[in-house]
């Protein structure tokens, strides 16, 4: 009866420390909330057929950006570190712009982008994209994602018109 307590117990530790095994990130909180964020996306009917998701990571925030195979030409001059799949979904993981913290930290490699690609398009032609924006923090050795917005994220990559600032050249200055 004992043996048959600790065989039990052991099945359950070992089906309770399963590793994902195509996890291509080190840490696995990555990999469940950007898994969780795309089936999130997948269920709006404006993103139910996006197969291309983008990720930016901006200080402490992480954005999740759904994009479709037609829109995919908005944004493909982003500077991208690389490409990996996850079930057959395209994760494109992009430069990240003064992070907190290092949560794209791979431990497979992934497909890296030709050099040719040029690193920033400040137009956007898409009227609607959507995504989810989350905070990052860590707790010991664990990433914790809130989600702090989701929906239209269009805003956050049009370039707006009240933020171009005219140069005013000085004469005698050089």
């Amino acid at each position: 009866m004992k043996s048959y307590i600790i065989i039990s117990l052991l099945l359950v530790f070992v089906g309770c420390s399963k590793k994902i095994e195509n996890n291509p990130f080190e840490s696995t909180d990555t990999y469940n909330i950007i898994e969780e964020s795309i089936n999130e996306l997948k269920k709006d009917k404006l993103t139910a057929n996006d197969s291309i998701y983008y990720l930016f990571l901006h200080k402490d925030s992480l954005i999740v950006l759904s994009l479709s195979k037609e829109k995919f030409k908005v944004i493909t001059q982003v500077q991208k570190k690389g490409i990996l799949k996850i079930n057959n979904d395209k994760i494109v993981i992009t430069k990240e712009i003064d992070p907190k913290y290092d949560i794209f930290k791979l431990a497979k490699p992934i497909t890296l982008f030709p050099d040719k690609i040029p690193n920033y398009n400040d137009r956007f032609t898409s009227d609607y994209l959507k995504g989810i924006v989350y905070k990052v923090d860590t707790k010991g050795s664990s990433f914790i994602f809130k989600q702090i917005y989701k929906g239209d994220l269009t805003g956050l990559f049009k370039n707006k018109k009240e933020y171009d600032i005219p140069i005013i050249e000085i004469e005698g200055e050089q």
